[in-house]
């Protein structure tokens, strides 16, 4: 039986470059996710938990002055520098980002 993750972060990091200077947004975030399990990540608003999976996906906004840095695993595929052919095929139909609205 296989035992790779499905979905694997590696020390994800991610720093908004502003006039002010860079803002680290994500410093190092790790974690697996099995086949078959369910993952809930909790903390208080503005913690990180939109952008680790905006960032992971390649989702953060291109007018957005950024850089990201780590691992993002899906399936086998690294997600932070494959082609943008290859996320889009991959999003929507085999991996998403759902937020929970207010």
């Amino acid at each position: 039986m296989d035992n790779q993750p499905l979905f694997s972060l590696r020390d994800l990091r991610l720093r908004f470059h502003t006039r002010h200077g860079d803002v680290e947004a994500l410093r190092g975030i790790s974690f697996d996710l099995q086949r078959g399990q369910t993952l809930a990540i909790v903390g208080q608003s503005g913690s990180g938990k939109s952008i680790a999976a905006l960032a992971a996906l390649r989702l953060v906004s291109p007018k957005a002055a950024y850089s990201v840095a780590g691992s993002a695993r899906f399936d086998g595929q690294e997600l932070l520098d494959a082609p943008e052919a290859t996320l889009r095929g991959l999003r929507g139909s085999r991996i998403s980002y759902v937020s929970r609205s207010r």
